[in-house]
This record gives C-alpha cells, sequence and structure tokens, in this order.
C-alpha cells in the first residue's frame, strides 16, 4: 500500500516549503496508523466488525512457577454443573502433583471450593450427571497384565461413590452420559491381535460399554472391523428422549478403501442399523464430529475427504432415526475441508456446522434442516486445529472457541469477538444457561499454564 502524498506544491515560497514538509510526516504517520489497523482487521477476520470480548469475571489457573521447560501443566477435560454452575476440571500441575488434579469452581466467583488427586491418565474422560449429583472419571488401570477401564463415581463433593471395572479394551476415547437415565457410556479402540494362518490380516477392534448411575453394566459390545484406526477417529452421542445411542468409526484398509461407519445402539448395546460412507483406494475420508438433533431424533455425521488429486472437501450426511437417509450436503471447498464440529438447536430449526479450512482459517455455516444453506462466515484466518460450538438458544446465538472467542446471531451477524490472550489455545467451551455464563477452559500455547476463565453474558 503506498503512502499518500503530499497535496502542497513546491512552487509556493520558502515559509509553505516547511509546511509541506511537516504536511509528509503527518500525513505519512497517519498512513502507517492506517495500514496497521487494516493489517490487525485483516488478520483477524471479518467478523471483527463486532464489539470485542467481554472483560472476564474471574480466572482460575494452573501456572507453573519454576523451570517452564520441566513444568507438566495441561487440561485434561472440564464440565460445568447446570444445578449450581460451578466447574469441575481434571488438570496436570507437574509442580504439585504427580497424580492429575480435580479441581471443583465456584461458578460465582472463580474460587477453588476442593482440589483433589485422582488416579487417572491424559486419556481419562469426565462427564456429569447432575440429576445424581455425581461425576463420572474413567482410569486406565494395570490388574494383572490386563489393562483394564475403571469407572469412578464421585459426589460433586469429590467422595467416591462406587467404581466398576470394564473389559480390556483400550483407553477411552470418548465418554458420554446421558441426562435422562444416568447412564454412561464409553468408546475405544485398539489393534486386534494377529489370528494364526498364512491369509490373517491385522485388524482393529471398536468395543463400547455402559454403566448405568447406580454402577451395574449395562451394556459390553465389542466389533472385529478389517483395516487400521486411530484413537481419535472415533465419536459417541446420545438421544437421551429416545434412548439411542449412536457410535462413529473411520478406518482404513491400506490399499483398497477407507469407511466410516456409523451405528445406532439401544440402551443394551444392540445394534439397531449400520450405515457406512466409504471411499476407493486413492482418497481417504475420515470422521469429524457426531451428534443428534434432539427434535427429529436424526443423526449427524461430519466427515472429510481428501486424497486422489482433488480438493479436500467436508461432507455433511443425516440419517432419520430408523436409519433412512434424510440428506447429505458437500463442500467443495478450501474452506471447509475438515468439519471440526457440529450443534443443533433444541428445536430443530438450526443446524451449525464448525469447519477447518484445508490450508488456515476456519468458517462457521448454518443450514436449515433440510440442509440448505442459510448463512457462512469466515470465523477466523489463523491456523486452527479444532473449533468448539454451543448454541444459546434462549439468547438465539452461536458462541464459538477456536482460534478466538466469538459469538454469532442466528442470522449470522456477529456480536463480539476476541482473545483472553494472543497465545489462546481453546480446549472446550461451556455455557451456563440460567446464570447466562461462559466459561472457556484453554491453554497458553508456548508456555505450561492452564485456565478456566469466565464471561458474563448479556
Amino acid at each position: 500500500m503506498r503512502h499518500a502524498r503530499p497535496t502542497i506544491r513546491t512552487a509556493l515560497a520558502a515559509s509553505a516549503a516547511r509546511v509541506t514538509a511537516l504536511t509528509t510526516v503527518l500525513i505519512t504517520a497517519l498512513a502507517t496508523v492506517l495500514i496497521t489497523a487494516l493489517a490487525t482487521a485483516l488478520a483477524a477476520g471479518p467478523a471483527d466488525a463486532s464489539g470485542p470480548l467481554p472483560e472476564p469475571i474471574w480466572q482460575s489457573s494452573w501456572e507453573a512457577q519454576g523451570d517452564p521447560d520441566e513444568a507438566r501443566v495441561y487440561l485434561i477435560d472440564s464440565v460445568l454443573d447446570p444445578v449450581t454452575g460451578d466447574v469441575f476440571a481434571l488438570a496436570r500441575h507437574s509442580e504439585v502433583s504427580d497424580r492429575l488434579l480435580l479441581r471443583r469452581v465456584d461458578g460465582e466467583t472463580g474460587a477453588t471450593e476442593w482440589e483433589r488427586p485422582q488416579d487417572a491418565s491424559a486419556y481419562s474422560r469426565l462427564t456429569l450427571d447432575a440429576d445424581a449429583r455425581q461425576l463420572l472419571l474413567f482410569e486406565q488401570v494395570s490388574l494383572a497384565g490386563k489393562p483394564p477401564l475403571r469407572l469412578h463415581a464421585l459426589g460433586v463433593d469429590g467422595e467416591t461413590r462406587w467404581s466398576r471395572d470394564l473389559g480390556s479394551f483400550g483407553y477411552a476415547q470418548e465418554q458420554v452420559t446421558d441426562p435422562a437415565s444416568g447412564t454412561t457410556c464409553t468408546a475405544t479402540v485398539t489393534a486386534r491381535p494377529r489370528t494364526s494362518g498364512s491369509g490373517s490380516r491385522r485388524g482393529l477392534r471398536w468395543t463400547i460399554g455402559c454403566v448405568a448411575r447406580d454402577g451395574e453394566v449395562v451394556a459390553l459390545r465389542s466389533f472385529d472391523r478389517s483395516g487400521s484406526a486411530d484413537q481419535d477417529e472415533l465419536g459417541l452421542a446420545v438421544d437421551s428422549r429416545r434412548g439411542r445411542w449412536y457410535a462413529a468409526l473411520s478406518r482404513v484398509v491400506p490399499g483398497r478403501s477407507s469407511t466410516v461407519e456409523v451405528q445406532a445402539l439401544d440402551q443394551h448395546g444392540r445394534t439397531r442399523w449400520r450405515r457406512t460412507l466409504t471411499e476407493g483406494p486413492r482418497e481417504f475420508r475420515d470422521f469429524g464430529a457426531l451428534t443428534v438433533d434432539p427434535k427429529r431424533g436424526r443423526v449427524l455425521l461430519g466427515t472429510s475427504t481428501y486424497g486422489g488429486g482433488k480438493v479436500s472437501r467436508g461432507a455433511l450426511t443425516v440419517w432419520e432415526g430408523n436409519g433412512r437417509r434424510h440428506a447429505q450436503r458437500t463442500w467443495h471447498s478450501p474452506r471447509g475441508g475438515t468439519i471440526s464440529d457440529l450443534a443443533v438447536s433444541q428445536d430443530g430449526r438450526h443446524y451449525v456446522v464448525a469447519s477447518l479450512g484445508t490450508t488456515r482459517g476456519a468458517t462457521i455455516t448454518a443450514l436449515r434442516p433440510s440442509l440448505r444453506q442459510r448463512w457462512t462466515t469466515r470465523h477466523t484466518r489463523q491456523p486452527v486445529d479444532h473449533l468448539d460450538l454451543v448454541l444459546d438458544d434462549a439468547q438465539r446465538r452461536i458462541l464459538v472457541a477456536g482460534g478466538r472467542l466469538a459469538a454469532y446471531r442466528w442470522n449470522g451477524s456477529p456480536t463480539w469477538a476476541g482473545r483472553p490472550v494472543r497465545t489462546y489455545l481453546p480446549l472446550r467451551l461451556h455455557l451456563d444457561t440460567e446464570r447466562q455464563r461462559l466459561v472457556s477452559a484453554w491453554q497458553e500455547d508456548y508456555w505450561p499454564a492452564a485456565h478456566l476463565t469466565a464471561w458474563q453474558l448479556e
């Protein structure tokens, strides 16, 4: 961008020439300010036409005080209690304890109510059964040379109520607690050992285990498949109104195909229907996100496809509760290469898709239930690894964490956006709908520190 030229001619008298020089300096300085402001706006994205991020009302932190190169500080998981507004977080702080710490944070003030060490790991997951006033925490244990999963139920006071061991089937990748029944299910995927015989192939086994509110094991199913899968290629969701569980898994058979499968399971783990999306040997389809339309009982699956010399593309596929395909929409655009998160409003009228670009940046797209597009907006031009969506149905807005925090109205117009610090790395976003408080669990990138930060929304 060129600087503006002075408008006073050099043919003026000597005194006027000095005015010209002064004007040049002022205009140059003004142009520099304008360029800086424009560059900042472009870097943050067009949604920065909105207001700034509100001032936080409190922050609870785990931060290294000694040598930052030696400290291990990170958040594992967090959950918000809708009854009290308090937040429970599982974190690692090596300067305090070699074990993971479970902390209860007062939702009003941010004060720590209690913090206790737990036998857990980076693979552990934390969920909440609000009606029973208990937390559910999986841990990996070593028992007779085998690594079974152990589920602990803890009261909101941190005291253990019961523990149950499940089969030896790998690390807990996904954990969901049904808010209606209190049943907690976890899904895992592990490599299946080679079988004997010259024609044997190495495959995988994915498993779902479910425990009732009182600790009784109500479902334990395993499924053997060909190919291989990463632990993050697995999703789990529940339809609380209909007592239906959905699990999705993506797997690759080298040289043959890649497949994302969806299984609908009842409360006892019995398969009601199974659907697959398969690509040929030159393309790969990956799992992105899974959720349920609470109004209609539909299941929504977000996937991404790449390879074969084509531009990466994201796809949203929707099935009815009986397994019949309702609709599918594909984005053949670098802006929508990977679907990171999905959300549906309580009335089922708004489907929201968070997508990561194949190069950099991220977008938010709102769809009608027919999957006809309402609008799309660029959330950020910065490269991000993940987006987290939360819908505020009462205020008719979409809250997004990824690169920065932002709020959008139902029509896509932004209301506010910003970051707590430049190195904001969001992990999970929580909305206390009753008190209109937003809580972000996040880390400071390049520094051993993790935080829970709360904002009061209007």
